[in-house]
């Protein structure tokens, strides 16, 4: 191999520090770490770790700990059907939605089109527009920008205003489109910043153009409530 001019690997996607290691290797080697690509055919573990090498410069999926969450929204999200890592996120959903989670009953709102079981889990469901994934997520985001107890600090807010900014147009139309009027929206806002809480994002059935950007709103959700 450190003979070879030009060796790349390609992995599959995977939590933990195998994408690090991979990398290294190839630099101790002589070839570029560019050369690690990475294939998975779940078009969610694609998206997310795409959205986090735009967002943190790194191929990562991050293993939130859903037993810390008294409040979990997803939106077009199916964690416990298919999704990146059903078992682990099973055990922690159990966990945040049973009274043992210090005393405390954890809330689930879903927000999705197609019924999931993840979606027949929820303490509430709201049902969306085919394909208005991406918007509900910037409303719900423009939302929480509006509320001074969000989480964000002052150069992510700055941040995050602008890709708002940009998206005005669509934003102006959310309620209509979205089918979410904006006191229920409002109330979703509050709930997540009232306690620990958590935003789930995409559905391994999401092969639309719009799965990275989806993610990368979900990113800015979650900066937005504090989860990261």
């Amino acid at each position: 191999l450190k003979d070879a001019k030009n060796v790349a690997i390609i992995t599959g996607a995977a939590t933990g520090n195998r994408h690090e290691f991979f990398k290294h290797f190839l630099k101790s080697i002589g070839s570029s770490e560019d050369n690690l690509f990475i294939h998975d055919s779940n078009v969610l573990l694609s998206s997310i770790t795409a959205a986090h090498q735009i967002a943190f410069g790194t191929n990562a999926i991050p293993r939130a700990d859903l037993r810390k969450a008294n409040v979990i929204v997803g939106i077009g999200t199916d964690f416990l059907d298919i999704g990146v890592q059903p078992v682990y996120y099973q055990a922690g959903f159990s966990f945040s939605q049973h009274f043992s989670n210090q005393g405390v009953k954890g809330k689930f709102i879903q927000l999705e089109s197609v019924t999931t079981l993840t979606g027949t889990k929820a303490s509430e469901r709201i049902v969306i527009p085919p394909g208005s994934e991406t918007l509900v997520a910037l409303y719900l985001a423009e939302t929480l920008m509006a509320l001074p107890s969000n989480k964000a600090k002052p150069d992510e807010r700055a941040v995050i205003q602008s890709i708002l900014d940009k998206q005005r147009n669509e934003l102006n139309t959310a309620p209509a489109a979205c089918g979410i009027d904006q006191e229920t929206m409002g109330r979703i806002a509050n709930e997540l910043l009232s306690t620990g809480s958590i935003v789930m994002v995409g559905g391994s059935n999401n092969f639309d153009s719009n799965s990275s950007n989806l993610q990368l709103i979900g990113i800015l959700l979650n900066t937005l409530i504090g989860a990261y």
